[in-house]
């Protein structure tokens, strides 16, 4: 993804003006600043979500992006981990239960409504679902919210393991130590491109 002299305003508040960013194919970016400096809205504007004032944004071909918001809503909040898995990627039971493993959803974990999960186990079937579809391209809203020790070690393994580009928001120093290769932090709407983490 690239942009080209964008501007971005939430309602009539200006967040970032004159935005010159690429995504390099293969990198891990993070955007960090405070609450409210507008990290969810250029996410939204980057996959096409929401329209910049001015500018251009261009994205590159054959991209398959998966996108994990910090609304962990689902369709069906009565149907099971299992079902749920199965319904949304067409895979069968055997197939199903060995990536839920993979993330952490093992023996009757697998039969637990949605409706029953924590946040850091929806945050983990989202992130499982997303994984099954295969991306080349992850945009992650603040991905470790709700997780556990060893939910936050499965998703930074399964990070680390991802081929694609990755494009995440966080709070989090230590995560974003461990993945970043790349840094954009938004302050007093203007964005300070750094490289390393």
């Amino acid at each position: 993804i690239e942009t080209k002299n964008v501007n971005i305003a939430y309602g009539n508040v200006n967040i970032v003006e004159d935005l010159n960013l690429e995504i390099p194919k293969g990198k891990i970016t993070t955007i960090i600043g405070a609450n409210g400096c507008g990290k969810s809205t250029l996410i939204k504007l980057l996959l096409g979500q929401l329209l910049p004032i001015d500018g251009i944004i261009k994205t590159g071909s054959n991209l398959s992006i998966g996108y994990l918001d910090q609304n962990m809503n689902f369709s069906d909040e009565n149907s099971t981990v299992l079902d749920y898995y199965i319904k949304a990627n067409d895979v069968s039971i055997q197939q199903a239960r060995n990536a839920l493993a993979k993330m952490l959803f093992t023996g009757n974990d697998v039969f637990k409504k949605i409706k029953n999960l924590s946040g850091g186990e929806r945050s983990r079937l989202k992130l499982a679902t997303i994984m099954c579809q295969k991306p080349n391209f992850l945009v992650l809203d603040e991905p470790t919210n709700h997780l556990d020790l060893n939910s936050r070690e499965v998703l930074e393994n399964q990070l680390i393991d991802f081929a694609g580009t990755i494009l995440f928001v966080s709070h989090d120093r230590y995560f974003l130590n461990k993945l970043a290769t790349k840094i954009w932090l938004i302050n007093n709407q203007t964005l300070l491109q750094i490289d390393g983490n």
